[in-house]
């Protein structure tokens, strides 16, 4: 299998590593690589027993540059890369269709599977642009209007199709790339420490070539936790990164609608 694959780890428990050995099993791959943002190495051991090169240095680089840092030692030696999440879990069967697809539809340049909670119910992580205004309204204390945001946001029907679609923003928690595609637009844009940086990455691949999909007949599961909602600290991160988003692409931006209109057509044809 032409595919290599990258985990970002920051203070990781040993039952989720576990775990993602586990899906791993029977893969064949080019390399297994692994980033620890943590202070200690005390996960070296656990990684490389199970097969993984260990990356460490004492410093949290963030998400967006440590896996800068394993794209750029590695993509060389395969033609797909796969970003995975410490917490999800999935079949060797859900990569092999990611890859099945890349391989049919030459203008896509990342495809993401149907994300699913542990439970089995969909987390819609393929959503559209959201405006700026969008993301003030999901901030208010009325959760009413928060879930309003939420549900215009989230792209529902072409799950419901079970087709593949381009999409306007894919999630960072299982990203399959195609690397020359990647090689031409860069990838994570550092100023992200935390948070907005799929958002970003995605956005930019619309001013590409190559495209963002969604592929719902792969699907894995994730055990999504939403930590900044818990947290003041990754709260307050969270928010500088859309801010600085939101600098560098416009507060008005004029070509997000154009993009969320292409999605939304797709669903006529």
């Amino acid at each position: 299998m032409d595919l290599g694959i990258a985990l970002v780890a920051y203070n990781i428990k040993k039952q989720e590593v576990d775990v993602l050995n586990k899906s791993l099993f029977g893969l064949e791959l080019k390399y297994l690589v692994v980033y620890d943002n943590s202070k200690s190495d005390i996960a070296r051991d656990m990684f490389v027993k199970s097969g993984w090169e260990y990356n460490w240095n004492g410093k949290n680089l963030g998400f967006g540059k440590a896996h800068n840092f394993l794209f750029e030692k590695y993509n060389n030696l395969s033609r797909y890369h796969l970003i995975i999440n410490p917490d999800v879990s999935f079949e060797v069967s859900a990569i092999n269709n990611l890859i099945g697809f890349l391989n049919y539809e030459k203008e896509a340049g990342c495809v993401m599977p149907k994300i699913l909670y542990p439970n089995g119910s969909n987390q819609y992580l393929a959503k559209y642009l959201p405006s700026f205004l969008d993301f003030v309204m999901r901030r208010s204390p009325f959760l009413f209007i928060k879930n309003f945001v939420d549900r215009k946001l989230e792209i529902k029907n072409f799950y419901n199709q079970d087709k593949p679609f381009k999409a306007p923003f894919l999630s960072g928690c299982f990203l399959l790339f195609r690397n020359d595609c990647v090689r031409k637009i860069g990838f994570f844009d550092q100023r992200f420490f935390l948070y907005a940086e799929d958002l970003d990455l995605t956005r930019r691949f619309w001013d590409s070539t190559c495209y963002p999909y969604c592929y719902p007949k792969a699907q894995i599961y994730h055990n999504y936790e939403k930590a900044s909602s818990k947290s003041f600290y990754l709260l307050f991160i969270h928010l500088s990164s859309l801010v600085k988003y939101y600098l560098k692409w416009g507060f008005f931006e004029k070509k997000r609608k154009y993009i969320n209109k292409v999605c939304s057509n797709q669903i006529l044809k």
